[in-house]
């Protein structure tokens, strides 16, 4: 991380305790980092006066902070401390929801990650700085400002149409929304995403829903990006690999298969592209963002990890689920509500601090503002007023008896069951109330956001739990909501730097 030396977090040769933000110092006698990143993040800079002149020594304008993000470990001597240097920071000890509140806030997925952070504008500048690393091990462009979104986003689309190659250009689709489908031909997941994907998106063009996919590849040749575009309904951008790292970049794409939903502007819809198509291929809640209310089946079990998760367990019968709708009606559409208020003043400072960096014409390369770099990679925003909580009730589908069962561990347990979930803290909450009803869930999200609840951590995985649900890998279901990345292809094709989500 970036940070400027405040003189609120103390180095290593201090001996301090914890700092009251919640950060200790590395221990000197800790030498275990890798030799790559304690190299480039020991560099120091050269600090000019505001008069431009480079007076008064040099200051240390890089700051590590190391955070451990293993939620069945959170004692004092963690994993991450032992990877500690001179002069760097360890994340104390915390409550495991304000753990879960950091990570989510820097947009962490799985580790080991390497993130930048601009402590001027508080935003992320990237999640890829462990990628961007080893590509630029000296530093040249750090911090590794992205590039504009819609910088990147103009380029030739190639489609064939009646086995004929058409080129025109990206600005050329006046869709309301836009798929970017990331994936090489190399990668099987890749292929079996596209005969997914296919028919879905035929019927949806055949029912006039505003919708284009365009294909990023991460082929090794073009030989491949050929072979595997002649499959595909959709236009591709020209095979490029620089256009499509750069994509990645603005994106925070970490891996393939991804697909990805934009607005006519470029910010994200959802990063959950693939299940909202193939959950709704009539198109119901186009333009697929976020909602009030979900059911928990195979195609929402992604969106366990984006944030805490109100789940509300019943049988799953047709009774059972209206009401289930009817209870939890009036509390999702206050905090859906809530949610709408909160981005659209996210969106009003995002567009504040773009002009304001256009006034000051600083003239670096990167978005036109730092809030549109952690801004483009998360559909969910976390909330300044509030921790951020989605809702789900549960069906007939059968990977709600396995979360309820094999993953939460309250197999036992009676129902109707009304708990939260934070899969990125690995913790949760029962509700004990005997019954279910508007009151008694509008009192539990109160007590959660006043944090009173008692949390438990979650069960480790049942290995003799069944080995597919439904079809899909039990392995997989976990790792959607409590672990990290289930896929393990790298987006280079060849380096195993960069993992798969």
């Amino acid at each position: 991380m970036m940070s400027d030396n405040d003189g609120v977090m103390r180095r290593a040769d201090q001996s301090m305790p914890p700092t009251d933000d919640g950060f200790t110092v590395a221990d000197p006698s800790k030498r275990y980092s890798p030799a790559r990143i304690r190299r480039f993040f020991t560099m120091k800079k050269k600090k000019k006066n505001k008069d431009g002149n480079g007076g008064g020594g040099e200051t240390t304008l890089i700051s590590v902070v190391l955070v451990d993000t293993d939620y069945r470990s959170n004692a004092e001597e963690g994993a991450s401390s032992q990877l500690a240097q001179p002069g760097w920071y360890v994340y104390a000890p915390q409550l495991l929801a304000t753990k879960s509140r950091l990570l989510r806030a820097l947009g962490f997925e799985f580790p080991p990650s390497l993130i930048v952070v601009d402590t001027a504008s508080r935003s992320v500048v990237t999640t890829e700085g462990r990628r961007l690393l080893a590509d630029d091990v000296n530093g040249a462009s750090f911090p590794w400002w992205p590039p504009a979104a819609l910088e990147v986003l103009k380029g030739n689309i190639l489609r064939r149409v009646n086995g004929v190659v058409e080129t025109t250009d990206f600005s050329t689709i006046k869709t309301n929304v836009r798929g970017l489908l990331f994936g090489a031909h190399w990668c099987p997941p890749c292929r079996q995403w596209v005969k997914q994907l296919a028919p879905v998106y035929e019927q949806m063009k055949a029912n006039g829903i505003s919708l284009e996919i365009v294909f990023c590849s991460s082929d090794r040749t073009q030989e491949a990006y050929d072979q595997f575009t002649a499959q595909m309904p959709w236009p591709a951008f020209a095979y490029d690999p620089s256009k499509t790292l750069a994509l990645t970049r603005v994106y925070n794409i970490s891996g393939i298969p991804s697909l990805i939903l934009l607005d006519s502007s470029g910010r994200v819809i959802t990063n959950h592209g693939r299940s909202s198509l193939l959950e709704d291929p009539a198109g119901r809640y186009f333009p697929w963002g976020p909602r009030p209310l979900y059911e928990l089946n195979e195609y929402t079990v992604c969106r366990l990890r984006d944030e805490p998760s109100l789940i509300l367990f019943t049988e799953g019968s047709t009774d059972d689920i209206q009401f289930s709708l009817s209870v939890m009606d009036g509390l999702s559409k206050r905090l859906f509500e809530e949610r709408m208020k909160i981005e659209e003043r996210r969106v009003e400072e995002a567009e504040k601090k773009s002009d304001e960096s256009a006034e000051q014409g600083n003239g670096l390369s990167k978005s036109a503002s730092s809030e549109e770099c952690s801004s483009t990679g998360s559909d969910l925003p976390i909330p300044p007023q509030a921790d951020p909580l989605q809702l789900l009730y549960t069906g007939e589908d059968p990977i709600c008896d396995h979360i309820l069962e094999s993953i939460l561990g309250l197999g036992d347990v009676e129902l109707p069951l009304i708990c939260i979930v934070d899969g990125l803290a690995g913790h949760l909450c029962v509700c004990d109330r005997p019954d279910v009803s508007e009151a008694v869930l509008d009192e539990f999200v109160t007590e959660y956001r006043a944090g009173r609840l008692q949390w438990t951590p979650l069960p480790a995985a049942d290995q003799n739990a069944t080995k597919s649900v439904g079809g899909i890998p039990s392995a997989i279901i976990e790792q959607a909501l409590i672990s990290h990345s289930p896929s393990q292809n790298s987006i280079g094709g060849g380096k195993e730097e960069v993992k798969a989500v």
